[in-house]
């Protein structure tokens, strides 16, 4: 037993810092290096997980030493170099923040310097990623989701101590604090947020703080549930939609195809993580937001806190699912909106695909040799990618699209008819390939061969943004605006070329897209003069693409009022149950920061 008190002490130092500190990896001398939760795809092995592996080596020659003279040698010299060795290697832990081993909160003030705070929150980030008006903008919307979630958990009264929400400015950053790169989090028990979403319309936030809230009524002392597929079910469930669908459609498109889980599975660790993420929060979600629905949320916070389903419902789990599946049936779902949730829903997961780790640690270093115009290097890393996934669509499209930015249009049409033929390939992956053949044509200035390429059939199931960088690269073709479509396809976003477009006479799709190019660059004033042209005119395949984006545009220019009502016109038009439910949130949410602005204005005008 004394022989192990080396590892129960370290497992309490690890105890400790997953407790109180951000990080959700560790460094343990016994167990190795655990990175975090296994979404995060990508884990490097950085030089701080080596010193540490060589300090742990040391650690332990220096123990067994000890023992071997207390069986042999009786020289005090020895014992006492050996104990003030063995105290230097352990003083080193007082530097672990230093050595890179772990970061603690005193790293996280260090990165995040400025803080705002709400009526239920504080707001961490770094002023070079958020403008004043972006923060502002993101800490009231916090505000109303905190508020919304505590309504529908009908809790009363929220903790008096404010929930801590850290925007990352890059997921870079966001891994060396927290362990984890683009898996947002929700800590419970520390009463934090660790997110690298910026976009107030996300629904990361309100899952995450629901996750933060729902302590209330979880696990003491973690304030959460052991149940997984309840865990994260009541946090999606909340969320209510994602994009267009909301998580009942989006379940009912998993049972049309054939792929959701088996649901008594979800509420077990490993059969909730063995299911792609998609399908696990998205049909849990489904589960609780019924469950809540129907019997309340009072019951449902006996089941999340422990009880079995059939103390609380009086029935069991498996009755409950049979009555689940027959109100699924009864939900409409179109067959467009099924094709648009397919690529989502058959993901496979990470436990099912190939060296899934080899794969994203080839293509990080793939983009890392792009940036310093190392082509070579990229090149090699691109093709190990391919090797490990064994040409999976995913790899295949990833590596023409890098052979796309580097000019090698042979390479890119080989690639992209080996997507085409690839037995495994979904339509999003046919269809990125027929564009990426397109382009190929217009830089050998063969338009009409390119344009056969921009009209696949299949063009009303994909998803909105891809659908419209094809009708636009058709649009160019039609206008004879050969020498931009190339620059598009070469360069990229270039704002001289937009405005030399914005002079012409454009169709509906160009306006579209070049308005979208031009909100994701943040130039607001060129989106919104392009938008306006299309006043009066009745689109029909991008009404929706269009509303939304006026919405956006107008927001960002805090122009509230012009946002509230063109998600009502997005509404009217509202095909699905999931986009109803956005527009309605949107609209309330709106109307929340508009009441906060009024009140703001009108404080600025007493005080003067």
């Amino acid at each position: 037993m004394k022989a192990l008190s080396p590892i129960f002490a370290f497992s309490l130092l690890t105890l400790r810092d997953l407790f109180f500190d951000p990080s959700l990896s560790f460094l343990h001398p016994a167990f190795g290096y655990f990175a975090g939760p296994i979404y995060d795809e990508w884990i490097p092995i950085e030089r701080s997980v080596i010193t540490y592996r060589c300090w742990t080596i040391a650690l332990s020659l220096l123990l067994i030493w000890t023992t071997l003279l207390k069986i042999g040698n009786k020289e005090p010299w020895r014992n006492k170099f050996l104990l003030g060795s063995s105290l230097i290697l352990l003083l080193t832990l007082v530097f672990r923040e230093t050595m890179g081993w772990h970061y603690g909160k005193r790293a996280l003030s260090k990165a995040l310097q400025t803080t705002i705070q709400g009526s239920f929150l504080r707001l961490h980030h770094d002023v070079k990623s958020l403008s004043k008006e972006q923060a502002w903008n993101l800490i009231h919307t916090l505000d109303y989701r905190v508020s919304k979630i505590v309504k529908q958990l009908e809790l009363g009264e929220l903790s008096k101590k404010p929930i801590d929400v850290f925007i990352y400015p890059s997921g870079l950053v966001k891994k060396k604090i927290t362990g984890t790169r683009y898996t947002s989090i929700g800590n419970p028990w520390q009463r934090a947020l660790h997110i690298l979403d910026t976009d107030p319309q996300s629904q990361i936030f309100p899952h995450e703080l629901t996750h933060v809230i729902a302590a209330h009524f979880g696990v003491p002392l973690l304030g959460l549930s052991f149940r997984l597929g309840l865990l994260e079910g009541l946090a999606t469930a909340l969320e209510r939609y994602r994009d267009d669908l909301s998580v009942h459609e989006w379940t009912k498109a998993m049972k049309l195809l054939g792929v959701l889980p088996d649901m008594e599975e979800l509420f077990v660790p490993s059969g909730f993580w063995k299911q792609s993420a998609s399908r696990a929060y998205l049909s849990a979600g489904s589960f609780c937001r019924w469950l809540i629905d129907l019997y309340g949320i009072d019951r449902f916070k006996q089941v999340y806190r422990g009880k079995s389903f059939e103390t609380v419902y009086g029935i069991g789990l498996r009755e409950l699912l049979r009555r689940w599946d027959i109100f699924l049936e009864k939900i409409p779902l179109s067959s467009q909106a099924i094709k648009i949730a397919e690529l989502t829903l058959r993901a496979q997961p990470i436990t099912e695909r190939r060296c899934p780790h080899d794969v994203a640690d080839s293509l990080e270093k793939g983009w890392s040799c792009m940036k310093t115009s190392n082509l070579v290097c990229a090149s090699e890393a691109f093709g190990q990618a391919r090797i490990f996934s064994g040409s999976s669509p995913f790899t295949l499209l990833k590596l023409a699209q890098f052979e796309s930015r580097r000019q090698n249009w042979q390479k890119v049409k080989a690639l992209s008819s080996e997507i085409l033929q690839h037995p495994g390939s979904a339509m999003y992956h046919k269809a990125w390939a027929q564009m990426l053949t397109g382009d190929d044509w217009v830089i050998q200035k063969q338009y009409r061969e390119a344009r056969s390429h921009y009209e696949t059939p299949t063009l009303k199931e994909l998803e909105e943004f891809l659908k419209l960088s094809l009708l636009t690269r058709r649009s160019l073709i039609e206008i004879n605006k050969f020498s931009i479509l190339e620059d598009l396809i070469q360069k990229g976003f270039s704002k001289t070329w937009i405005q030399s477009l914005s002079e012409s006479k454009l169709n509906e799709n160009l306006l579209i897209y070049l308005s979208k190019l031009c909100l994701d660059h943040a130039e607001l004033e060129l989106a919104q003069d392009l938008l306006s042209q299309l006043k009066g005119k009745k689109l029909v395949e991008l009404e929706g693409l269009r509303w939304k984006l006026v919405a956006q545009v107008s927001e960002a220019q805090g122009k509230f009022e012009e946002a509230i009502q063109s998600y009502k016109e997005l509404e009217k038009n509202a095909k699905t149950f999931g986009l109803l439910l956005f527009c309605r949130d949107q609209i309330a949410r709106i109307q929340f920061l508009l009441g906060k602005k009024q009140a703001s204005a009108l404080a600025n005008k007493s005080d003067s």
